[in-house]
């Protein structure tokens, strides 16, 4: 398990942490989602399975994709249910 924690504790940066988990829960079961266990909301925390082939980042960055640091926001908006 991996616990996602946010720095910033402003109600904005903890609503998108909340957004991440509902894209989460709202995916099920499916072998390209990590399967979410628990978010809190006063300690701004998300927990997830490991990702043991690393973060989405860590893979688009080693492909060129992205720089590191890119906000990847958009890439996790999309519709999982496909």
């Amino acid at each position: 398990m991996v616990v996602k924690e946010q720095h910033d504790k402003s109600p904005e940066s903890i609503a998108k942490l909340f957004d991440e988990a509902k894209r989460l829960a709202q995916a099920g079961n499916h072998p390209h989602v990590l399967r979410m266990f628990a978010f809190c909301s006063s300690k701004g925390a998300l927990v997830t399975e490991y990702a043991v082939n690393g973060s989405a980042e860590d893979v688009l960055v080693t492909k060129g994709m992205f720089k590191s640091g890119d906000e990847l926001v958009h890439v996790l908006q999309v519709n999982v249910t496909i």
